[in-house]
């Protein structure tokens, strides 16, 4: 039974949308990955920090891949700079949520769950997903570094099927598609 209880104690008496990380660290520093595509060309690259994200291109799908959710400074920056809602990054950074989607402001949130087999110990385990889709971006935070998203970038780098002629809502369902 005690697997099933959830330790409240970091968030517990803080106010609404303080940003507090609930879960395990699973890597030691964020990867920040983005691609920004349209038909005729592409753009790829892992910046160091959020600062350094390039402005989002309204010619182009600009999608940014964020590995790791324990580095609040970061996380709050990219809430500050994209203008996601405070209650809204709560939600990202608790990674007992249950999965849920809902609109807030000017983005779609889609909280996910993926499933795993971890080596280690032989045992299946949960990450969180989480998706902030905007008017020309879509934003995407993991718990770790992993290859669920691998196939889409090969689809984007190859210009396999119609991923670079849509719109970026086609980025997100093909995402989420990935998700075991």
């Amino acid at each position: 039974m005690a697997r099933f209880l959830k330790d409240r104690s970091k968030t517990q008496g803080k106010a609404p949308g303080t940003l507090v990380h609930v879960g395990k660290q699973k890597m030691d520093k964020i990867r920040i990955r983005q691609i920004s595509y349209n038909r005729d060309r592409i753009q790829e690259q892992i910046v160091s920090d959020i600062d350094s994200v390039k402005e989002i291109d309204p010619d182009m799908v600009n999608w940014i891949n964020i590995d790791g959710l324990h580095d609040i400074d970061s996380i709050d920056r990219l809430q500050n700079r994209f203008n996601i809602s405070l209650l809204t990054m709560e939600d990202i950074l608790n990674t007992d949520q249950r999965p849920r989607v809902y609109e807030e402001r000017d983005h779609l949130i889609v909280i996910m769950k993926s499933f795993y087999w971890n080596e280690d110990d032989e045992a299946y385990r949960s990450e969180q997903i989480s998706f902030i889709l905007g008017k020309h971006y879509l934003i995407s935070l993991q718990e770790r570094i992993g290859d669920h998203f691998e196939p889409v970038r090969e689809r984007i780098r190859n210009q396999f099927g119609k991923i670079r002629e849509a719109p970026v809502d086609y980025l997100l369902y093909s995402l989420i598609g990935c998700l075991d």
